[in-house]
């Protein structure tokens, strides 16, 4: 592709659109009849064959693009990592036949997501809210063009995946929740752990993984896998130390903030939403460590972490905390669980001799620190 096209691809337009490449026509059809039905505003562009989805692109530059990995030619894989280069804004997604483990991985070296089929019609209209959430975030152009052109982003796997798509639907099947985290021993002890956990407050014991799906909560449950996941030695290209200090960072500031928000009186709800944000805040670090052409500032990292999150689905209210915690100020709508999270990182993280603590912010959610730098109640 010559320069003048790449140049041209650095901006999306304002006109949302998606482009499906698929090799059956059916395929096609219902994917039109889909998009069409719950995002009338988004055009549908759609493909047969892999070279006539680059016809398509040296013309146009579309918001997202869905290919089938099997398909003759390079296949979807192969279009997909082209568009890493020649349409780094386009958010690329996968969809695959094949549901070993390899063929997940395999997916993850092209694609942002990656799903199985046949597909959930959830996970396409979910795909495009995801697409249209990360348009609007502050992000700067270069830093999306970085990101954009990274060979891989932090991999979650399909156990996530699938466990993600299923909690974020308006009737959850418990029993397929509960199948999903079964899949994995290691989650169903930590799971149970938790929801044993007089931390959390509960009294009495979950005896089963039903019991502790139940008690903890979709979004609750899928922030642990997720931090389990990315922040597991040998999981990701970052080293195992610097993976165990993240996780350890990320879980004193959720303890933290979970502790601060209990003493300014939020309920089960906020609580869990302050946790979650706390366990989460630093997942941009992750995507750091691949920019060698940016910067590591806290402000970066919150922005990364925003658009990880928005990625995988999290809801557009708990993107907000991980964005806004270090800079509270800049939130819309600012309240006590932002609090609890501003103070916890600056006492876990930041210090208390940071530029970045916003006494006046605390204040006015009635939070302060003592002489001694200890949080007190206003």
């Amino acid at each position: 592709m010559s320069k003048q096209i790449l140049a041209a691809r650095v901006k999306l337009p304002e006109q949302p659109s998606v482009l499906v490449v698929d090799d059956e026509k059916a395929v096609l059809l219902a994917a039109r009849r889909l998009i069409r039905r719950y995002h009338p505003e988004w055009d549908v562009l759609q493909a047969q064959s892999v070279e006539s989805a680059h016809e398509l692109l040296n013309e146009q530059s579309p918001w997202v693009v869905i290919a089938d990995k099997q398909m003759p030619g390079e296949g979807g894989a192969g279009l997909l990592a082209s568009i890493e280069d020649s349409h780094p804004l386009v958010l690329r997604v996968m969809l695959t036949g094949d549901a070993s483990p390899q063929a997940w991985l395999e997916g993850t070296a092209s694609a942002h997501l990656t799903f199985a089929k046949p597909y959930d019609p959830e996970a396409i209209v979910s795909v495009l809210d995801r697409a249209a959430r990360i348009h609007q975030l502050p992000i700067p152009l270069d830093v999306k063009l970085a990101l954009g052109r990274l060979k891989q982003l932090p991999v979650v796997s399909s156990t996530f995946t699938r466990l993600s798509l299923e909690l974020s639907k308006d009737e959850v099947s418990m029993d397929r929740v509960v199948d999903l985290v079964s899949e994995d021993q290691a989650l169903t002890a930590r799971l149970l752990q938790l929801a044993n956990s007089a931390f959390f407050g509960f009294n009495t014991e979950a005896v089963s993984i039903r019991d502790a799906v139940i008690r903890l909560g979709s979004e609750l449950i899928r922030a642990i896998v997720l931090a389990l996941e990315l922040f597991h030695p040998g999981r990701s290209s970052s080293s195992d130390s610097f993976q165990s200090n993240n996780f350890s960072l990320a879980r004193s500031v959720a303890e933290r903030a979970l502790l601060l928000a209990k003493e300014l009186g939020l309920g089960r709800k906020e609580r869990d939403r302050v946790f979650i944000a706390g366990l989460l805040h630093n997942l941009g670090a992750l995507a750091e460590l691949e920019l060698d052409s940016v910067h590591d500032d806290n402000h970066q990292e919150a922005m990364l972490g925003a658009y990880l999150l928005t990625l995988w689905g999290f809801k557009a209210e708990q993107v907000e905390l991980v964005q806004n915690m270090r800079f509270p100020s800049a939130s819309t709508d600012p309240d006590k669980a932002l609090a609890a999270l501003h103070l916890a990182w600056i006492l876990e993280a930041a210090g208390v001799d940071s530029e970045s603590l916003d006494r006046d912010f605390l204040q006015s959610q009635g939070l302060g620190l003592d002489e001694q730098a200890n949080p007190i109640l206003l």
